[in-house]
């Protein structure tokens, strides 16, 4: 994906920039529905008109979380074995 400018935005638009310009809002939209269809959470675009947000929250259903997070939230610090000196 490309910077926002690739598209006309700067990236620092408001809520209130995008919500008030139909036409932008309307690009967004498109942009979210092709997103979604990526990411699985829907199979088609023309889903995603039926697709809400419940007063905007979502609900994560799976996490994953990579071995190295999880070494980190039990606080443990691991070092391998081969980084310790021998004796030379």
């Amino acid at each position: 994906m490309g910077p926002p400018e690739a598209i006309g935005f700067k990236g620092t638009e408001l809520r209130e920039d995008i919500k008030n310009d139909p036409g932008v809002l309307e690009t967004f939209e498109i942009i979210r529905a092709h997103g979604a269809v990526r990411m699985g959470l829907i199979d088609n675009i023309e889903q995603a008109a039926h697709a809400k947000i419940a007063e905007g929250n979502w609900t994560v259903k799976k996490a994953i979380m990579s071995r190295s997070a999880r070494v980190l939230r039990e606080g443990s610090v691991r070092i391998p074995a081969s980084g310790f000196l021998t004796g030379e």
